[in-house]
């Protein structure tokens, strides 16, 4: 049973930092991914979504966000493929593999997702 810790950080660029170094002692290529955004500066400035996307086969994964299924946040998945559209993830715990689609944030996403969730009053239905 290997010993598993967590780690707290106050930042998000204390996160980043972490995971970076944490990637890089992976023994496998590192792959990029550079984000596409479109929309005005201050609607991009909402998307949390980091520019540079770094991953490398076999390094864990967690979700950020519910997606089709079983598949909720923070469920814990490991890269097992890379293609240039996406990345295929197993969630073991489940029994699935999945690919993980690259997907286009633009501004008006942003938009559209605030004011459904202000007009559901806070019940995303996104």
């Amino acid at each position: 049973m290997s010993a598993v810790s967590v780690k707290i950080f106050a930042r998000d660029d204390f996160v980043d930092d972490f995971n970076g170094s944490s990637l890089l002692k992976w023994k496998c290529n590192l792959y990029e991914f550079q984000a596409k955004d479109s929309g005005t500066v201050a609607e991009l400035g909402k998307i949390t979504a980091p520019a540079v996307l770094w991953v490398k086969l076999g390094c864990p994964v967690i979700l950020l966000t519910n997606l089709p299924g079983k598949l909720v946040n923070g469920l814990l998945g490991h890269i097992q493929h890379i293609t240039h559209n996406g990345i295929v993830v197993e969630f073991s715990s489940i029994h699935i593999s999945t690919i993980i689609e690259r997907i286009e944030f633009t501004g008006m996403f942003i938009v559209i997702k605030e004011k459904l969730a202000f007009m559901h009053k806070n019940k995303c239905v996104l």
